[in-house]
């Protein structure tokens, strides 16, 4: 597969600004044979936020942090269990590179306790996929790295945009996949 221009999309935002929201919707749009990767959500207990699950398009789902866990990995309360993270995301990854379209929600502090994680990253990230990640605001050496790809295209998600962007990203995706379709075909 070659793809042309930019291929990968970083959507950069605070936390519960909709970047997760928007990787689910976008995972609607597209058919799911043509999809790869995981996205996140809060695992909430009588109301309150007690940790994040991980859940993939193709390996199942699991806990990445808890503030029960025992863990020496810990962000803010929340101790990341990077073992469990690493056996459902690393198949899962495996998987994702056969696939057009990969969606990672979140490339943030907690997944990237994972050495393993960072090397399937940047192992995806020089496949010709079409990648949407998301990524904190924070400043983060890893990220930065893959922020200055000449491939990347950065989005910054905002309440006022969040709707609008999922409209851009479907466009700008269908359009890559036409444009190889055509390619493949020439």
């Amino acid at each position: 597969m070659k793809i042309f221009d930019k291929s990968i999309f970083l959507i950069k935002g605070k936390p519960g600004i909709g970047k997760t929201t928007l990787i689910k919707k976008l995972a609607l749009v597209f058919d799911p044979k043509k999809l790869g990767g995981f996205y996140t959500e809060e695992i909430r207990e009588k109301g309150n936020r007690v940790g994040f699950k991980i859940i993939t398009f193709h390996s199942g789902s699991g806990i990445l942090a808890h503030i029960n866990f025992k863990s020496p990995y810990r962000i803010s309360k929340y101790y990341v269990a990077v073992e469990e993270f690493e056996k459902i995301i690393l198949p899962e990854l495996e998987k994702a590179k056969e696939k057009p379209i990969i969606l990672l929600d979140e490339i943030g502090k907690m997944e990237l306790f994972s050495e393993k994680f960072k090397e399937k990253i940047k192992m995806i990230f020089n496949l010709d996929k079409i990648i949407v990640a998301t990524i904190p605001v924070a400043q983060i050496d890893f990220i930065e790295k893959l922020e200055k790809l000449s491939r990347a295209k950065i989005y910054e998600i905002t309440f006022q945009n969040r709707d609008l962007l999922l409209s851009i990203l479907k466009k700008e995706i269908e359009n890559l996949l036409f444009r190889f379709n055509d390619s493949s075909r020439g």
